[in-house]
């Protein structure tokens, strides 16, 4: 069988909190839901961090605070 790697994208670069409430757009909210996928098995995570707003960027800055 061959290598299997399970990659998680908990959250979308134009969703918010009004199509789904516990969308994770912190970097403290991915941090917890990163985990939880990690225990459940995940090995990789695809995320897009958000500005101050909330609204999605493009300004690289706010990955470095996301554990």
């Amino acid at each position: 069988m061959a290598d299997l790697t399970i990659m998680v994208a908990p959250n979308g670069a134009r969703k918010g909190h009004a199509e789904h409430p516990n969308l994770p757009l912190t970097a403290d909210a991915l941090a917890t839901d990163a985990l939880a996928c990690k225990t459940a098995g995940a090995q990789a995570i695809h995320m897009h961090v958000r500005d101050a707003d909330g609204r999605h960027t493009f300004d690289a800055s706010p990955y470095l605070a996301a554990p």
